[in-house]
């Protein structure tokens, strides 16, 4: 897609991944959640070839590099076109530390740009949750839900997602940046930070861990907190937008999100390659010292615009009749 006189064209000289995070082998079923699905049908009705795979929810982002090096290169292979990656929750650290340990799938033009998606990137408070140590002695009531993580082969996959990876993701990163340059990932990533308040609605399946998440506090899209979404040692443009972790890729039966809402998200998911104007993302600018100041501010004040919007249409007798006694 390239703009032509203010007009949009769609690039169909790339081709389009998507990146299924933990359990997307799971929400990838027709009768479940239909993982990027309505995404894929909306790039594909504009002559664009698109793609769904997920790295293995049971290995850790270091232990499925190899797998997802080789799945990249044989479909650029295969299509001959470079390739644009929309990498989703663990699989923005999956495809961060394959690009970083396979530079050459950048230097030899088989990945063009690869854009993370409310990447877990620096752990998740639910992960901490599930695997730290109870804090009561006497009955350790997580001993259920670490045996479970352990016998699903999930555990490992959960170790990544908390604070405990960090410094394996800060070795990468620097490693990277040290053999290859600090403009690396400047240059050809971009990362997409989503969260909602406290009263928003989110997903039934991250109902309860939206609520524990911003009863302290954070803004979150219910599996991971805005600051985990954000790396600010990678220097990269980066947008924010209202979400929660899935509604824009799942199917209207575990999600709210109309195809027309799915088509504007996935349009700017596009637009971004050529800094388009965008409906959905907001741009954080690049001269923005704390990205997590702004994205919080940004997330903070289209949530009054909607309360105020609501209030505006809100005549003082229906707010009479339904708001006292």
């Amino acid at each position: 897609m390239h703009k032509v006189g203010g007009a949009m064209i769609h690039n169909t000289n790339v081709q389009f991944l998507f990146l299924g995070g933990i359990l997307g082998e799971l929400l990838e079923l027709p009768f479940l959640g239909n993982y990027f699905q309505d995404n894929i049908k909306i790039i594909q009705s504009k002559g664009c070839l698109a793609h769904r795979h997920t790295p293995s929810s049971f290995k850790t982002p270091d232990e499925n590099t190899n797998e997802l090096q080789k799945y990249i290169y044989n479909l650029f292979v295969k299509h001959q076109k470079p390739i644009i990656i929309y990498a989703h929750s663990k699989a923005a650290l999956d495809i961060l530390f394959t690009i970083s340990k396979f530079p050459n799938l950048i230097k030899d033009g088989v990945v063009q740009k690869v854009i993370m998606i409310n990447g877990s990137l620096y752990g998740s408070p639910v992960a901490n949750f599930l695997i730290s140590p109870s804090k009561n002695n006497i009955v350790n009531f997580k001993l259920p839900i670490k045996l479970t993580l352990k016998i699903l082969g999930l555990y490992n996959s959960c170790v990544s997602l908390s604070d405990q990876y960090q410094k394996t993701v800060n070795e990468v990163i620097q490693e990277t940046i040290q053999k290859q340059g600090i403009d690396f990932y400047y240059h050809h990533f971009i990362n997409l930070i989503g969260g909602k308040m406290s009263d928003e609605r989110v997903l039934p399946i991250i109902y309860l861990t939206h609520k524990f998440l911003t009863k302290n506090h954070f803004i979150s899209d219910g599996l991971t907190v805005v600051k985990s979404q954000i790396l600010p040692q990678l220097k990269i443009n980066s947008y924010c937008y209202k979400t929660d972790h899935g509604e824009y890729f799942v199917s209207s039966l575990l999600g709210n999100k109309k195809i027309q809402d799915k088509e504007c998200f996935t349009e700017d998911l596009m637009k971004i390659l050529y800094s388009q104007k965008l409906s959905v993302l907001k741009e954080v600018p690049d001269d923005e010292s704390n990205s997590l100041n702004f994205v919080t501010s940004y997330l903070q004040k289209i949530h009054r615009r909607y309360d105020d919007r609501v209030s505006s249409i809100t005549s003082p007798s229906l707010g009479s009749q339904f708001g006292s006694h």
